[in-house]
């Protein structure tokens, strides 16, 4: 069987006072099956790392927009006259700081979430709370280039 959904996690160092130490984890369903699935999945993968190790992105919401922009462009899904039609929903969060509560140095642990289509579920104190992703896609023709993503924090 061959499928294209997979699991993203990245470790991120501080890389000034700006940017706190942190991990990017995604989460992503390809919406297609079989080899255009696997064809996609890896596209994305290498969009993830290019955008997160190379040009630096950390915050969940302009890397789903630059993932919008790396998928559209890699499948030439920007012009109209394409036959191709495919994408992805993504969750992606972005954790800053160290252990349950608090890092190290005694500050809180922070967590911002950005989704596309996804919804994250957060489990805490016996409660479950719901927050949903934007109501947009990654990759199609029909994707805005321009449209912003939205971070939970």
């Amino acid at each position: 069987m061959i499928g294209g959904d997979f699991i993203f996690a990245e470790g991120l160092p501080q890389t000034g006072e700006k940017e706190e130490e942190g991990c990017v984890l995604a989460i992503i369903d390809c919406t297609r099956r079989g080899v255009p699935d696997t064809f996609i999945s890896l596209i994305a993968s290498f969009g993830l790392k290019k955008i997160i190790r190379s040009e630096g992105w950390r915050d969940p919401a302009l890397i789903l927009n630059r993932l919008t922009f790396w998928i559209r462009t890699a499948l030439q899904q920007d012009s109209g006259d394409m036959f191709s039609d495919d994408g992805l929903n993504v969750a992606i969060c972005f954790v800053s700081g160290q252990g349950a509560d608090h890092d190290r140095d005694g500050q809180q642990t922070k967590l911002t979430f950005a989704g596309a289509r996804l919804p994250l579920y957060c489990a805490y104190n016996g409660e479950i709370t719901v927050i949903r992703g934007d109501r947009q896609s990654i990759g199609y023709k029909l994707s805005d280039l321009n449209s912003k993503f939205t971070n939970h924090r």
